[in-house]
């Protein structure tokens, strides 16, 4: 995806499941003040991890959209770009 949109940066963001909660660990995040960002995910089950990480670059002042390759019926959010959805979790190999 990145080479096809032709980004030159990347970064990542940890997000971890506590309880019920999502909270984002671990990662020093750059300076996203001003810019436009593409925050991207594999599959949404619930989504609460993509609206919590969302949030974080919002409030650092990005412009962000959403994208993932796959959301499941339950998921509590659309993003703004996806690509189908299903119903059974898909497991990735990088999982």
């Amino acid at each position: 995806l990145a080479r096809r949109l032709d980004v030159k940066d990347m970064f990542v963001l940890k997000v971890r499941k506590e309880g019920n909660e999502r909270r984002v660990v671990g990662e020093r995040l750059a300076d996203v003040t001003g810019k436009q960002l593409l925050l991207v995910e594999d599959v949404l089950e619930s989504g609460k991890s993509l609206v919590v990480a969302k949030k974080l670059l919002e409030e650092h002042q990005a412009s962000v959209k959403t994208c993932c390759l796959y959301t499941m019926p339950i998921t509590e959010t659309n993003p703004d770009y996806s690509l189908r959805e299903v119903n059974a979790v898909i497991h990735f190999p990088w999982e």
